[in-house]
């Protein structure tokens, strides 16, 4: 059914047919964690840079869904319990983090679904916006992502996302924005260990260096949805693979180095029925030849089925 869409949107001059371009290989290693005995050399602030070591603050949980709303605590916590932490920085005004949180919550429970049960997000609140109205804003605004109950579990019977993940008012004493050299819209996904595994930049940095990616708009780019997914799941280290047979054991597949169609690649988990629906129902055209030959309509399409990117653009 996926295919036919395509082949029509295809047909009608929908989707361009894209000039290939090929993929610089995957960087992670095999075991997908950096070495912190011998990190490698990072131009960027220390801060920002892999193997960084995660700031020791202990700020308010203002979450009313937590388990923990009320009580301060901090990331070592988190740690001590076994937890990949992804810290990302917003305020209860802004529109568009209501809709980043929503993406990030759908993405929390699907990878624990996947058995990713440790993936903890949180999110710092801007210390000027500490009162109990701007607070209130982050439960006062609701997002306009939609999703089907039974979905995932944050999944309301008005059919909107509902954050559950922490939610910690910064202070000027507690310094979590400081502490990170944060600044709105940065993620940073932590390791169990505490040590910084990856680093997103916002769009709005001011040194090219440090806008590791695009403003991750996780709502709308579901190629930058999965670089995230991706990004959180090699925290947890990888297996390596030379075919879908060697990841047997946890149920996934072999997906090889963008575009790179053999050799040696990690064991990926196999995505949701939902995910696979969406892939093909409700996000937009983005052509990609998959390494078996087929033009896939984007690359959520391809993954889904299993098949690692020859090159963007349709097959050739």
């Amino acid at each position: 059914m996926g295919n036919l869409r395509l082949l029509v949107l295809l047909s009608l001059g929908c989707v361009p047919a894209v000039t290939p371009t090929p993929f610089e290989p995957l960087t992670l290693d095999s075991a997908g964690l950096v070495d912190c005995e011998s990190p490698p050399a990072c131009e960027l602030d220390a801060a920002y840079c892999a193997c960084a070591e995660a700031p020791d603050w202990r700020l308010e949980d203002f979450q009313t869904a937590s388990e923990r709303n009320g009580e301060t605590y901090g990331l070592q916590e988190l740690f001590a319990e076994g937890k990949v932490v992804i810290v990302s920085f917003f305020f209860g005004g802004c529109d568009a983090c209501h809709q980043q949180m929503a993406a990030m919550q759908i993405m929390q429970d699907k990878l624990h679904a996947q058995g990713y049960t440790d993936v903890q997000f949180i999110t710092i609140n801007q210390k000027e916006y500490s009162t109990e109205s701007a607070q209130a804003e982050y439960f006062r605004r609701r997002t306009s992502i939609v999703c089907s109950t039974g979905d995932y579990p944050s999944c309301g019977d008005d059919g909107k996302v509902t954050v559950t993940f922490p939610l910690f008012q910064d202070t000027v004493e507690g310094g979590g924005w400081a502490s990170h050299q944060g600044q709105k819209d940065d993620i940073f996904i932590y390791r169990a260990d505490g040590r910084l595994h990856r680093f997103f930049g916002a769009l709005e940095r001011e040194n090219p260096a440090e806008r590791q990616d695009p403003k991750l708009a996780l709502e709308a780019n579901p190629d930058n949805f999965r670089l995230l997914e991706r990004a959180i799941q090699s925290a947890f280290g990888v297996q390596a693979c030379n075919e879908d047979s060697d990841c047997s054991e946890t149920g996934g597949w072999c997906r090889l180095p963008d575009g790179i169609c053999g050799g040696e690649g990690v064991c990926a988990p196999r995505p949701l029925e939902s995910e696979v629906t969406q892939c093909w129902e409700t996000l937009m055209p983005q052509p990609v030849c998959g390494c078996n030959g087929e033009t896939y309509l984007n690359r959520c399409a391809l993954e889904a089925a299993g098949t690692s990117l020859r090159y963007t653009g349709t097959c050739q």
